[in-house]
């Protein structure tokens, strides 16, 4: 009976992420918070799921002194852009 229940609910949770209306970017910022850099736009549309699976894997593979840093922003956020 357990095991019944949780295939429902997987499947159910599968279908309401699936069914999610709710899109991100992904971005990428200054990691040393300068204000002299603009963001860049790395994706567009992404399920937050997969977004923030996206950001942790590019977060992961730059060092802790890199001048990037990827985030995952609502879908009406506006790209800072340095203008002198």
């Amino acid at each position: 009976m357990i095991l019944i229940m949780s295939v429902v609910i997987v499947k159910y949770v599968k279908h309401i992420i699936s069914n999610c209306k709710i899109k991100m970017k992904i971005i990428c910022k200054d990691n040393y918070d300068r204000a002299t850099r603009n963001d860049k736009l790395i994706a567009l549309n992404v399920d937050p799921f997969y977004g923030k699976t996206i950001v942790d894997f590019l977060n992961s593979k730059t060092s802790a002194y890199s001048p990037d840093f990827f985030t995952l922003v609502e879908d009406d956020y506006k790209l800072y852009v340095f203008e002198p």
